[in-house]
């Protein structure tokens, strides 16, 4: 009786079966990167947003390119105090991300996603993406450009991008369209953007067909009552 109670029980509240770890506060000097630990409050948050974050990629893709995402209260990167998310390459990815008070946390773990799967490409498959995206950039890319802001500007959209730093790389300007759309609550501004700027919804409709293509993502998806 006892060992089928378990079974039960087992059944009710299936284990963490999660292909790749969850940590907190851990840092890696070999990479410049210091990590803090995340606030209580904040680390409470820490399951429920993983689960989200699974439930917007097929399995295949967590089990096979990613091995560890570590939160922070604050994350550091060599002399760059100011970003909320890095990682780091291999042959499975870890993905260190910034959690508190803000609600970016989903938005920021897409982003550093799109990161490690546009790296996962076939040189030459992301090559010929990388041509396709750039032909609907109206403006070249400069790593220097100084403005992390998110002010909607009309000519700056009308050109291809959604916000002032997309114009750091051809990198930063799709994971910005790819953590739009995976991000439930910034989805709306993506799509209002691409009724509008047809550059936008060229870049938009590239990043779902590589997703699609590559089977990174469900081909359906169900809403959650969060959504």
């Amino acid at each position: 009786m006892k060992k089928l109670t378990l079974c039960c029980l087992v059944l009710l509240f299936p284990l963490n079966l999660n292909a790749f770890e969850i940590q907190q506060g851990v840092s890696s000097p070999s990479h410049r990167i210091r990590c803090s630990a995340p606030l209580k409050k904040s680390a409470k948050r820490i399951p429920w947003e993983v689960r989200i974050f699974k439930k917007r990629y097929n399995d295949w893709v967590l089990n096979k390119i990613l091995k560890k995402i570590v939160f922070c209260g604050k994350l550091v990167r060599g002399p760059y105090a100011w970003m909320r998310g890095t990682y780091v390459e291999g042959n499975v990815a870890t993905l260190w991300v910034e959690i508190d008070k803000k609600d970016d946390t989903q938005a920021i773990l897409h982003h550093e996603m799109s990161s490690i799967l546009l790296h996962s490409l076939p040189r030459h498959t992301k090559y010929r993406f990388k041509q396709k995206w750039k032909q609907y950039s109206n403006r070249g890319y400069n790593i220097d450009h100084d403005n992390h802001g998110y002010v909607v500007k009309p000519l700056l959209q009308r050109d291809g991008f959604l916000y002032d730093y997309c114009l750091t790389s051809f990198e930063n300007d799709f994971n910005f369209i790819a953590s739009f759309h995976l991000t439930s609550w910034l989805k709306r501004k993506l799509v209002k953007a691409s009724k509008t700027h047809y550059r936008i919804k060229s870049k938009y409709d590239l990043m779902l067909t590589l997703y699609k293509d590559q089977k990174w993502i469900p081909k359906k998806r169900k809403k959650h009552f969060w959504e």
